[in-house]
């Protein structure tokens, strides 16, 4: 049997006119990166489709399937289906988006370790994440600290 990837990226297309301009967008992150820095989360992990695509610019369309957005001190990542093929990279801010295959299960989560690496200290939504999803983070990502920031997140996006 082969050994078929996890994770992988695609780049094709001419992204879109985006809705917001890069000032603004960037200006989201920063106000969310000086959070981060304030309370001392080193990664977010977003999954609601109200925060992913307000930080991001990409609106999904689960169809049962896990999405996201990564925020660090460094990067600005959604994770999406394989389905999607590399739209989700058209139409995210600055364009970096890391793909999760069907090939092995729950490769959703493996994306998110990729891209939180070492973060000790993580950010959730917890008013999004289901608890079967909850579990499966502290599963791929042990020992780490979990904090609320589904209030920050809604207080920057009003």
């Amino acid at each position: 049997m082969l050994d078929r990837p996890r994770t992988l990226t695609l780049k094709n297309g001419n992204p879109p006119r985006p809705t917001f301009s890069d000032q603004e967008m960037s200006r989201r992150l920063a106000a969310m990166r000086q959070y981060m820095v304030t309370e001392q989360v080193e990664a977010v992990i977003l999954t609601s489709m109200h925060c992913v695509n307000y930080f991001t610019d990409f609106v999904y369309t689960a169809f049962g399937r896990n999405y996201g957005c990564v925020i660090t001190s460094e990067r600005l990542t959604t994770i999406s289906a394989n389905i999607d093929g590399a739209q989700p990279w058209r139409q995210t801010f600055g364009h970096d988006n890391l793909i999760y295959t069907d090939w092995h299960k729950d490769n959703f989560f493996e994306a998110v370790k990729q891209l939180v690496g070492d973060a000790a200290t993580i950010g959730i939504e917890s008013d999004h994440l289901t608890l079967q999803n909850y579990e499966k983070l502290r599963w791929v990502l042990p020992g780490r600290k979990w904090v609320d920031i589904s209030d920050v997140a809604m207080r920057q996006r009003m």
